[in-house]
């Protein structure tokens, strides 16, 4: 048999009626009209209706999208002839804001009369001298207090090298005798691992850009660059064990403009001395691509002074086998500054010959 549905209860309800009557009409439960209430109160804004306006003065197409929203989350409305339940009750929901909305506080009067009440003195200009200072701290105090304050502990690379940026900072690629620059990830990731710091800046771990390019790397790649170093294999052991513990930050989003990784690169070389490097020729498309890919822009610098010029050297280079591109890199070094760590990632990236 099939169910009657429920016809508008309004009429039959007192003329100031309240949540409770309306309630009691719909036949539901205090957890039931709470969902009910709650679904209207928060799914109204979303549906663009001004909840400070009555059903009769909302948009028509908005709020019937809005009555279907309601009745597909609360199926038991469809007992009710045409919905007034959410008419009803989001009109007395409007009445309720709208009572509100401009209430201001009144102020309430003093009852004391005004011939009895106590009158401010008057302001007193102070003729004269001025008075004296406070007792409670001098000049001389506050200058002594000020210098005996420990001034803040500045590292020797930052104080001698201020253009460096601490996160992307890189050693110029035509200098060699650019001090080692300091890292502090890498500081605080070996704190409790038994591994020399300077190994690690021999290979050309100097920031934590570095750092983060070690972490791209894969394990093949990762011991060969460690075997050029003078570690232990327990050593080499507790580096990997540090490595699994960090996260890459990319400095770049991928599919950057060629104009926004010139930027970065000027953050990442400030060398004074050799101003060139940060006035790049033009980036081959397919370089920009794959390094912005593989999250080593800082390095294209380093491929563009290898003579990786254009798309037509990028496609030659991609072509050679691992000794081929290992000669090319190694073979330079007489005109670029890499460390270890550039040479491998360098040889890394050209291999990925499916990554652009």
């Amino acid at each position: 048999m099939q169910k009657v549905p429920i016809p508008d209860q309004r009429p039959f309800l007192a003329r100031e009626w309240k949540l409770q009557d309306l309630q009691r009409s719909m036949e539901y439960t205090d957890f039931q009209f709470g969902r009910f209430k709650s679904t209207i109160r928060d799914s109204a804004p979303e549906f663009g209706l001004d909840v400070y306006k009555v059903r009769s003065r909302q948009d028509p197409e908005k709020w019937n999208n809005f009555v279907l929203w309601v009745v597909e989350n609360q199926q038991k409305l469809n007992d009710f002839v045409e919905h007034w339940p959410i008419e009803a009750y989001f009109n007395s929901w409007v009445c309720c804001k709208s009572k509100h909305r401009y209430r201001r506080k009144e102020k309430t009067g003093s009852s004391i009369a005004k011939h009895l009440k106590i009158q401010p003195p008057l302001v007193r200009k102070y003729v004269g001298l001025k008075p004296p200072p406070l007792r409670c701290i001098t000049n001389s105090m506050a200058q002594i207090e000020s210098r005996s304050e420990v001034p803040p502990v500045f590292q020797d690379s930052e104080i001698q090298n201020p253009c460096y940026n601490e996160a992307v900072r890189q050693p110029c690629l035509v200098c060699r005798d650019t001090p080692a620059l300091a890292s502090h990830s890498l500081s605080k990731l070996l704190q409790g691992e038994l591994v020399c710091k300077g190994e690690l800046v021999k290979l050309g771990i100097h920031s934590d850009v570095d750092l983060e390019t070690l972490v791209l790397l894969g394990p093949d790649e990762v011991a060969e660059l460690l075997d050029q170093a003078s570690l232990t294999n327990f050593e080499k052991a507790s580096l990997r064990n540090a490595l699994k513990n960090i996260r890459p930050k990319f400095h770049v989003k991928q599919g950057a403009t060629e104009a926004d990784i010139r930027e970065y690169i000027a953050t990442v070389y400030t060398c004074q001395e050799h101003s060139n490097v940060q006035k790049l020729q033009a980036i081959p498309p397919k370089l920009l691509r794959l390094f912005n890919k593989l999250h080593i822009e800082h390095l294209i610098p380093a491929a563009l002074l290898l003579g990786v010029t254009s798309d037509t050297h990028f496609e030659k280079i991609i072509t050679f086998d691992n000794a081929t591109v290992e000669g090319m890199i190694c073979g330079q070094t007489a005109q670029i500054a890499l460390s270890p760590l550039q040479k491998v990632v360098l040889q890394w990236a050209l291999g990925k010959r499916g990554c652009f």
